[in-house]
C-alpha cells in the first residue's frame, strides 16, 4: 500500500457541462443525445 496521502488522476468517460461543451449541449435534443451515448447516463456536472 502507497504512503498517505494517496493522489490519484481518474479519467471518467462522458459527457461535461462545462463552458467548453456548452455550445454543443444547448440544444435540448444534443444534450439528450449525448447523454444516451455515454456509460454514466446523462450530461454530468463538473464538482
Amino acid at each position: 500500500m502507497p504512503p498517505a496521502p494517496f493522489k490519484g488522476k481518474v479519467v471518467a468517460p462522458g459527457m461535461t457541462d462545462t463552458p467548453m461543451a456548452a455550445s454543443m449541449l444547448r440544444p435540448d435534443a444534443l444534450r439528450e443525445g449525448a447523454g444516451k451515448q455515454y456509460p454514466p447516463g446523462g450530461v454530468q456536472t463538473a464538482a
